[in-house]
């Protein structure tokens, strides 16, 4: 659970991030977070966040999202969290499906950010010595 400091804490920080001062945060404005910015599953991140399903986090679901990841959040909300990444169609189940669409998107941008690329192709030696 988050305290007193922390909400106000995170409250500055909403409100930075809160560039139209509409009270909600816009997808482009939720992704000025530099932690959600490289991360290819930032849209299942805020989809979590939105638990009205509006299309934007106001601030209550900001802070009950936040929370997830704070050092004093209790480890069996942090495991509820990562399920519901991979549980994309909320069925409280992970299908092979869901499993391997996750694994692309993560592989996929680990490869571009780890693989030099040699004008449009990825030198064979260079891939080989990756994997």
């Amino acid at each position: 659970m988050v305290d007193a400091d922390e909400i106000r804490r995170l409250g500055k920080r909403f409100r930075k991030l809160d560039l139209d001062n509409s009270g909600a945060l816009s997808i482009d404005e939720f992704m000025s977070l530099p932690e959600l910015q490289q991360n290819p599953l930032v849209q299942r991140v805020i989809d979590i966040f939105d638990a009205d399903g509006n299309g934007e986090v106001d601030f209550k679901e900001f802070i009950q999202g936040v929370s997830q990841f704070s050092v004093k959040g209790d480890k069996l909300s942090k495991l509820r969290f990562a399920f519901r990444i991979y549980d994309m169609d909320n069925d409280g189940f992970i299908s092979n499906g869901e499993l391997f669409q996750v694994t692309l998107v993560e592989f996929s941008i680990a490869a571009r950010d780890q693989f030099s690329v040699e004008g449009d192709k990825l030198s064979k030696l260079r891939f080989a010595f990756r994997i």
